[in-house]
């Protein structure tokens, strides 16, 4: 009998991380890529803690569709190559990040991990949160800003929040993630 691995899981994986993303996504701080809580990043993480990293692919195609689907429709849309370009890079980054924050996990703290005592939540925070996080937050301000959807300028500026879209956006981008891991994974 042939098996299909894990292709039902993937879809519906990617189905769930496109339905919590996109309603996030209402959530959206101009001009629409940062948004102030991530969900689907603690769905994408609790996703390959209990059934295994091959499902990363799930995650992957649930984000490049979301912001895909966010570049494109738009009245000031992107035109579609730039944008899968550009969604691809940032559903890498979100793959990356349930991987290295599903790793880090089972490495220095295992899994399934009670989490009661500080030391141990401490560093599930810090592992599958802040550092998963840096690496998805990351790739997609690199991703916009080669784009040119950040201005150059504006890169490693740290002006006001008025003043310069980077920081304002990269800020927003690093605790969302961060935090949409940490509430679903928790006891």
């Amino acid at each position: 009998m042939k098996t299909r691995g894990p292709t039902i899981p993937i879809l519906l994986l990617a189905g769930l991380y496109f339905l919590v993303g996109r309603l996030s996504m209402l959530l959206a701080i101009p001009p629409g890529f940062a948004v102030p809580f991530w969900p689907a990043a603690g769905i994408a993480l609790v996703a390959l803690l209990a059934f295994g990293e091959k499902l990363w692919l799930g995650v992957f195609l649930g984000s490049l569709f979301i912001y895909f689907e966010n570049l494109c429709i738009p009245a000031e849309a992107v035109s579609w190559t730039p944008a899968l370009l550009v969604s691809t890079f940032i559903g890498s980054g979100a793959a990356l990040q349930a991987v290295v924050g599903a790793r880090m996990t089972r490495r220095f703290i295992g899994f399934p991990a009670s989490l009661v005592r500080p030391a141990d939540i401490g560093l599930f925070f810090l592992l599958s949160g802040v550092v998963g996080s840096l690496v998805s937050s990351s790739c997609g301000m690199l991703a916009l800003r080669q784009a040119g959807l950040v201005a150059a300028e504006n890169f490693f500026s740290t002006g006001p929040p008025g003043g310069s879209e980077m920081p304002r956006a990269y800020w927003s981008l690093l605790p969302s993630p961060c935090s949409g891991c940490i509430r679903p994974t928790m006891p």
